[in-house]
């Protein structure tokens, strides 16, 4: 019997090598599940990019615009200090 856990800010649940993982993202923001559906999208779409021999496809597409996407997503908003003060 697979027991499914809940994570506390999201039952976010992803099937990996037969196991449930849960994943700890919030999708309380915006760039988290625009993030998410862009991969998501792309990757269940197939969609290949191709530039002269190179060819990148599916799951390699989609995983390269979920980076992209979340680094614009990010740009304007303000990083949190380091514990400890730093010095």
């Amino acid at each position: 019997m697979m027991r499914m856990s809940r994570c506390e800010r999201c039952p976010a649940l992803v099937a990996h090598d037969g196991r449930w993982v849960t994943g700890k993202v919030d999708f309380s923001e915006n760039r988290n599940l625009v993030t998410a559906a862009v991969a998501l999208t792309l990757g269940a779409g197939d969609l290949t990019l191709s530039a002269g021999d190179f060819s990148l496809g599916g799951i390699g597409t989609a995983t390269f615009a979920a980076i992209i996407v979340y680094q614009l997503l990010r740009i304007g908003t303000p990083v949190p200090e380091l514990a400890g003060g730093g010095a």
